[in-house]
């Protein structure tokens, strides 16, 4: 799944800028599906660029938030290349529009306890109406490849037809 550069990227790196104003993060990411039971990072930061847990068939707080909807908070690292043995504070924050999951807020700490529930609490409060600008975002994406593809066909079809009536009319 390729997302748009022009449109959801800004957003999720606006997003992110916001929560890591109010909250002690040393990577952060906002993930968002892509089907196949797999998450896909529209954008992250932090000193390293990190490769987050994406599938959502495993134990993590990533998996464990995307389908309750509900924060989660864990001392466990949602890197698959995290070093064991480091202290690590991990909260994960929905973004729900209605009933539909639409992505999730990732962020870590390198220190036990970074996130008390007045934190994830306000947290949270940010994440609704970004919930709504992403899924805004995304729908337009989507609309936008759907055009791209329904155009890329129509032409395909007018060069097939136009060569097929060339070639006949020369045999």
């Amino acid at each position: 799944v390729r997302f748009s550069r022009t449109i959801i990227e800004p957003i999720a790196e606006h997003l992110i800028d916001e929560v890591r104003a109010i909250a002690p993060a040393d990577r952060a990411a906002v993930l968002s599906g892509s089907g196949g039971g797999r998450l896909v990072v529209l954008a992250q930061a932090g000193v390293e660029r990190v490769d987050w847990e994406t599938a959502l068939d495993t134990d993590s707080a990533i998996a464990d938030a995307w389908a309750s909807q509900q924060p989660q908070v864990s001392s466990r690292s949602q890197s698959r290349s995290a070093v064991t043995g480091t202290e690590v504070s991990t909260l994960v924050v929905p973004l729900t529009a209605g009933v539909r999951t639409i992505a999730l807020i990732a962020l870590e700490a390198d220190q036990s306890g970074a996130f008390p529930p007045y934190l994830v609490s306000k947290i949270n409060m940010l994440a609704a109406p970004a919930a709504l600008r992403l899924e805004a975002a995304l729908l337009f994406d989507d609309v936008r490849s759907l055009a791209t593809n329904e155009e890329r066909q129509r032409l395909a079809r007018e060069i097939h037809d136009t060569l097929a009536q060339g070639f006949t009319a020369i045999i």
